[in-house]
């Protein structure tokens, strides 16, 4: 608690100046310190008011001694912090160049052996997933690969199938080939189709002229 006096000087008192002189304030916090004609004052924050409305108020005439005890701590707490910080500046410039290139050095190893382990780690997790995502032996062998989507990669032969031609498609990623009907391979794969005829027709070509060359 502490008292904030309104009263005019030089004026007599009148009954409602002398109730307000009487009047107590409550103090909601001590926010400064300082010494004031060889006297300690502290700057107080009034309960119910502004920061702008914040008084220095002798020591001696103040009835806060729980706050003045809480403020004088977190200031002792505050100077501790500041001295230590400036203590550890003032050793690191004091340190030498040689202590400087060896902290480094150990930083950059510790990130090394993070970084290692990290993929080793990762690396471990690769070969756990592909134990367990990889295909039974014959698996693949009952896979539809027009309905998964698969690539053809080349045609290895042609082929009638009750009146109908049939590609034989070899998949791309896989040994694996299949006989294709023709209508479904001139719309997927047409450049892979027509290539495959340019072959044939060199080679027919090429056969017809070295018939005739012999005869």
């Amino acid at each position: 608690m502490g008292k904030k006096k309104t009263a005019l000087e030089g004026k007599q008192p009148t009954i409602e100046q002398e109730s307000v002189d009487e009047e107590i304030y409550e103090v909601e916090k001590v926010v400064g310190k300082r010494i004031h004609q060889g006297k300690v004052e502290y700057l107080l924050k009034w309960k119910g008011y502004s920061s702008n409305d914040n008084t220095w108020e002798p020591e001696d005439s103040l009835d806060c001694s729980e706050l003045l005890q809480e403020y004088e701590k977190n200031k002792e707490r505050h100077e501790a912090r500041l001295e230590a910080t400036v203590k550890k500046e003032k050793k690191e410039k004091r340190k030498e160049p040689s202590e400087i290139k060896a902290e480094g050095k150990n930083k950059r190893r510790k990130l090394a052996e993070t970084v290692g382990g990290k993929k080793e780690k990762s690396y471990q997790q690769a070969n756990e997933s592909n134990d367990v995502t990889e295909e039974e032996p014959g698996k693949e062998d009952d896979v539809d690969p027009l309905a998964e989507g698969w690539e053809a990669s080349d045609i290895l032969g042609a082929t009638d199938v009750e009146g109908k031609v049939h590609f034989l498609i070899k998949w791309k990623d896989t040994d694996r080939a299949d006989l294709i009907p023709s209508t479904i391979a001139n719309k997927r794969w047409p450049q892979i189709v027509i290539k495959f005829y340019e072959d044939r027709v060199t080679w027919t070509q090429t056969n017809d002229k070295e018939e005739n060359g012999d005869s």
